[in-house]
């Protein structure tokens, strides 16, 4: 952290107290937010269990790897960027 404050502030303890808290904010959504993802799987999930069984028997490892090539597989071919 710098010795003077950004301009929008006027101490380094204001920009201290705005970073802290701004994390607090962002972590507190993401945890409502994810936390009601899962929640929502997991009551899906119990409430169709035979459609969960059953699309899991449908499904097809090849193919799921298979689909994973394009994405994973460019990686490899990135130059790295000159100086």
């Amino acid at each position: 952290m710098s010795a003077l404050p950004e301009h929008q502030f006027d101490d380094i303890e204001q920009q201290y107290d705005a970073a802290y808290s701004g994390m607090w904010i962002f972590l507190s959504t993401e945890v409502l937010f994810f936390g009601g993802v899962f929640f929502a799987y997991v009551i899906y999930r119990s409430t169709y269990y035979d459609a969960f069984a059953e699309g899991s028997r449908e499904l097809s490892v090849f193919l799921g790897g298979s689909m994973q090539q394009p994405v994973h597989g460019s990686r490899g071919s990135c130059r790295p960027a000159r100086p």
